[in-house]
């Protein structure tokens, strides 16, 4: 793909599109990784709701983690984890308005 036509000029022109297809992959990893990020935070906010509301009793399930793994399809450590991070995530800004 980035093969030069064997001149000098061929080469800096090479480098010049690698440069600028490596900035461009750059910025869409960057900028995927804020989306991710922020779906993130939006999903840790919607389990702790969704834990309070009960909702995998309206599913069926016996458990939110049951309701995570059927529904949402993360294993079952996964599971535990983003919701005992979600709701220590939860409980920080009404620590801070403790104090």
């Amino acid at each position: 793909m980035f093969e030069s036509a064997g001149t000098s000029e061929g080469v800096a022109t090479t480098e010049a599109v690698r440069t600028e297809y490596w900035a461009i992959l750059h910025e869409r990893l960057v900028v995927g990784a804020k989306q991710r990020l922020a779906l993130e935070a939006a999903e840790a906010r919607d389990l702790v709701y969704a834990e309070e509301a009960e909702i995998w009793r309206r599913f069926g399930y016996m458990s939110m983690l049951e309701y995570m793994q059927r529904e949402l399809f993360y294993e079952g450590h996964t599971a535990r984890e983003r919701l005992r991070v979600a709701n220590k995530l939860f409980e920080l800004p009404a620590l801070a308005e403790a104090f």
